[in-house]
């Protein structure tokens, strides 16, 4: 089985290798909590903290100053629920703190690589926000190491109860303006059909797709996808 090199795979592996030699000293922006010091004494919390600071020092260089500080204060308030709400379910302090660094950098890898394919939009590659009113969705198309394929990833959660959501990934295979995606689903009457025009992507699902459990109850991925560029 090939492995499909993508932008987000790449951006893993050098925010890893730049945590590995990370000079552990906190950033003024780093949210850290009161016994900060003493939890950098414990191996796992320690790492997650690296691979934050890592994936943030990524952000600040790469993002407006205008974007940076908005990913922090969503940071901040993303972290602070997360570690309520994992001290109460009865984890300890220091787990919390693991748990909400780990979750903040694989969220603030995709902003990147977001923001990467925003900036290179090109041919069908780039990212395409859903238009919907009930839906916060989106789709992200790359180059595969196949002919005329593409990495595609699509992702949509309701509005109202972001909880309830569901994503798909694979490979999609270009004819014309036409593309079928190859998740692995099992039934081949399970399709997810994607048309490019423009800058538009049109998503289309089978009946059989939306009553698969690939999503949650009332999230259908079909509908208009326009990309945006930076």
């Amino acid at each position: 089985m090939k492995i499909v090199w993508t932008s987000a795979i790449w951006f893993a592996v050098s925010v890893w290798l730049t945590a590995a030699a990370l000079v552990l000293v906190s950033p003024a922006w780093a949210a850290t909590p009161k016994n900060h010091a003493e939890f950098m004494k414990n191996d796992v919390y320690k790492n997650s903290f690296a691979k934050f600071t890592a994936t943030m020092d990524e952000a600040k260089s790469r993002l407006s100053p205008e974007e940076f500080q908005a990913l922090e204060k969503e940071n901040d308030k993303t972290m602070a629920e997360s570690v309520q709400e994992d001290m109460a379910a009865g984890y300890s302090e220091v787990e919390a703190w693991d748990t909400a660094y780990t979750m903040i950098s694989v969220h603030v890898g995709d902003v990147l690589v977001w923001d990467w394919l925003k900036k290179n939009a090109q041919g069908l590659i780039g990212y395409y926000r859903m238009n919907s009113s009930a839906l916060d969705g989106y789709m992200t198309v790359e180059e595969s190491d196949e002919e005329n394929a593409y990495a595609i990833y699509i992702f949509a959660a309701q509005k109202t109860d972001a909880q309830n959501n569901g994503e798909i990934q694979g490979l999609g295979r270009l004819n014309g303006t036409q593309m079928r995606l190859d998740f692995g689903g099992e039934e081949q009457a399970e399709t997810v059909d994607i048309n490019f025009e423009g800058e538009t992507a049109t998503v289309a699902t089978s009946a059989e797709f939306k009553n698969s459990g690939w999503f949650g109850g009332n999230v259908i991925i079909d509908g208009e996808y326009v990309r945006e560029k930076k």
